[in-house]
């Protein structure tokens, strides 16, 4: 009854209201009404698990976590309880500690749950995000394996691979980069790391590896290997003051490259041997954009002009592409002073927008993801080519 008397102490609390006219209430107040009528309900049903259960999930949404595992542990200590509850139990207040970032305690939890009967295919997948989380790659992979979701897996194992590669095994990277592509042919993310791996080697065999992922991976994320590849690659010229090279972080470089420098050689040759390949794919507006970043790169500023109206005929309102376009005719003294000033200050405040979107719930981010933060989505990322979507 100590449990019951403790739940009382906190479930009593009234919830405010606003007076009319004084504004909205603000949307999380709905939850902190439904949280309090069901406490409500609970006093005068102690034994109404369910709501209990509940309520539990109410205050783990809410940000509450220790209530949220006290209303878990009241209930597992119950004698009587019903083992099918008793798992449901074990398996949520995983979650709360999941939440909490207690990896060890979450881990136990959901393995009662398991034992006690809980579905295991929800407690593998509990067990997938929890070792994900932990830094587990391998484990998480292998969870993810034993649910069949071969993207996941593939994610992961590419995880694992790229550590591997930071250690300087770059044969054990490679073997895993191979096996998450065996797993799933499409994974954007192995064929990136084995792009980047293969551009320590020679142009050429980049080149050969990129045709390779084109035909392969989703013609809405082809994109993406190019932006893999101008992250790492190292700038031959910086052409436009103001506007970043890299699509990714898009920020100005220290300063230009000596042109005949080791780096700028290994950029105009991977250029040299990139730029045919995209040549041959079906006109497309991120890769005509991405391949003028890529001239950008190689310090080839007239075929890179070239490369932006290509896109923009594909999409005369491509923001992007026209505001390099400006950035260029700023750089060329084309603009009277006092407007490339200020185009210059636009330019700089647009880095700022995050410019890739989660193709299924709208969420949008700064840096390349794939897999979406707020709705758990693999791979529906996509590049905002308009500012009003």
């Amino acid at each position: 009854m100590a449990f019951f008397r403790a739940l009382q102490s906190f479930f009593g609390k009234q919830v405010p209201h606003v007076l009319p006219g004084k504004g909205e209430r603000p949307a999380y107040w709905d939850t902190l009404t439904v949280i309090h009528d069901l406490s409500r309900l609970v006093r005068n049903d102690p034994e109404a698990v369910d709501i209990y259960l509940a309520l539990g999930n109410l205050f783990r949404a809410q940000g509450d976590i220790e209530r949220a595992v006290m209303i878990r542990e009241g209930l597992i200590a119950r004698r009587n309880l019903n083992p099918q509850f008793k798992a449901r139990a074990y398996f949520e207040l995983g979650q709360d500690y999941q939440r909490a970032g207690v990896v060890d305690r979450a881990l136990f939890a959901y393995r009662e749950a398991a034992r006690l009967g809980y579905p295991q295919e929800a407690v593998t997948a509990q067990l997938a995000d929890l070792f994900a989380y932990a830094g587990d790659f391998a484990q998480a992979a292998e969870e993810y394996g034993r649910l069949k979701h071969s993207l996941a897996q593939a994610h992961y194992l590419v995880r694992q691979g790229v550590e591997f590669v930071g250690n300087g095994q770059e044969s054990r990277g490679e073997k895993l980069f191979k096996r998450a592509l065996k797993i799933y042919p499409g994974s954007i993310e192995a064929w990136n790391a084995s792009i980047r791996l293969a551009l320590r080697a020679s142009s050429k065999k980049t080149a050969n590896l990129l045709e390779k992922a084109l035909e392969r991976v989703d013609t809405k994320l082809c994109f993406l290997l190019l932006d893999s590849l101008l992250e790492v690659l190292p700038a031959a010229l910086v052409t436009q003051p103001g506007v970043t090279s890299s699509s990714r972080t898009h920020e100005v470089a220290d300063g230009p490259s000596e042109t005949g420098s080791p780096s700028s050689v290994l950029t105009q040759q991977v250029c040299a041997a990139i730029i045919p390949v995209l040549e041959k794919q079906p006109p497309s507006i991120l890769l005509q954009y991405y391949g003028a970043l890529l001239l950008q790169r190689a310090g080839n500023t007239d075929e890179m002009e070239t490369w932006l109206a290509k896109a923009l005929v594909v999409q005369p309102d491509f923001w992007a592409a026209r505001l390099h376009f400006l950035a260029l005719s700023v750089q060329k003294n084309e603009l009277p002073p006092v407007v490339g000033m200020q185009v210059t200050y636009l330019a700089d405040e647009l880095k700022h927008i995050s410019r890739f979107v989660c193709s299924v719930c709208g969420f949008r981010e700064h840096q390349v993801f794939y897999r979406c933060r707020r709705c758990g989505s693999w791979h529906s990322l996509a590049f905002r080519l308009s500012l009003q979507r």
